[in-house]
């Protein structure tokens, strides 16, 4: 997405884009030429620990709390 893309669906810049489809003014689902899913790459360095363990045991699974931050950002 740019700036010009948001443009050319009425606004003036693509954060005007983004707050609009936070306030639910416009469906992101429902925007020309944008796909619905997005996949994530397996993180940067790997996973820390087994994945077949819990995270409150060790592991990589689970709820995370505040550490999906991290993750994710290894991630994209």
């Amino acid at each position: 997405m740019s700036d010009e893309y948001a443009q050319k669906l009425g606004f003036q810049s693509l954060d005007d884009l983004a707050d609009a489809i936070y306030s639910l003014k416009v469906e992101f689902k429902n925007l020309p030429g944008v796909k619905p899913v997005f996949r994530l790459k397996p993180p940067s360095g790997g996973y820390k620990g087994s994945i077949k363990k819990s995270w409150a045991s060790g592991g990589v699974t689970g709820y995370r709390g505040e550490a999906i931050n991290d993750l994710l950002k290894r991630m994209i």
